[in-house]
């Protein structure tokens, strides 16, 4: 049982002066009990807190998430230097082979852990985006969702970003939810029923909302309303 003390520990409610004890990676108590401990950390003076999430982030340091293995290691490793624990790296629309090996990669360092940051899994931004709504990503590289390519990629992927309206059968959202992907809508112009259709069979996420998603259109003298909405 080791513990770190400290006058600073940041609670949901209250800055704490106490000691958090942990054992094997696990916190198995805060509290200003004296407990039987093998090794102290005093960080009197500083702010403790929990381990930051990063789910959206292309690279770091440098080093991008698209990338090589050592790529995505060095990256991971720079975000928790920073107080990031837990990070979803993040591939941009490329060509699907590159998007895959990307993946594999992410995986890799995962599977090996590599890294002493927890990779959470890799998030998939594209290539099943709306071309219109393309922004940061390159719109030749998009295109819609075919199930010969994300059919043969689900290990290793926690979030997936994708433009619903390309998926009318729900059919690549049915794919996620089945193997417990995150789907997540962006870069895309989806309008209301779009969404309400998506989110009925496990769509729960936006990827940068207000960011490369729609908003009010208006056709035929009707008006529609989008992701934003």
């Amino acid at each position: 049982m080791n513990r770190i003390k400290s006058n600073k520990i940041i609670l949901k409610d209250q800055i704490f002066d106490g000691y958090i004890y942990f054992d094997g990676g696990e916190i198995t108590s805060v509290t200003n009990e004296e407990l039987p401990f093998d090794a102290e950390y005093n960080f009197d003076g500083k702010y403790v807190s929990p381990g930051f999430i990063d789910i959206h982030t292309h690279g770091g340091g440098g080093f991008p998430f698209d990338g090589s293995i050592e790529d995505v290691v060095k990256a991971a490793d720079f975000h928790l230097f920073h107080g990031t624990t837990s990070i979803v790296p993040t591939i941009s629309a490329a060509p699907f082979e590159v998007m895959k090996k990307a993946a594999q990669n992410i995986k890799k360092a995962i599977d090996e852990k590599l890294s002493n940051a927890n990779i959470i899994g890799a998030h998939m931004e594209g290539p099943y985006l709306s071309k219109s709504q393309a922004g940061g990503q390159c719109a030749d590289q998009i295109t819609c969702p075919d199930a010969k390519e994300y059919s043969a990629l689900n290990k290793g992927v926690a979030r997936w970003t994708y433009a619903p309206e390309n998926d009318e059968n729900n059919e690549f959202l049915n794919y996620l939810t089945q193997n417990r992907i995150v789907a997540s809508a962006g870069h895309t112009d989806a309008v209301y029923d779009d969404i309400v259709r998506a989110s009925k069979s496990g769509l729960n996420l936006i990827t940068h909302l207000y960011s490369c998603t729609s908003t009010v259109t208006r056709s035929k003298g009707f008006r529609s309303l989008g992701v934003i909405e």
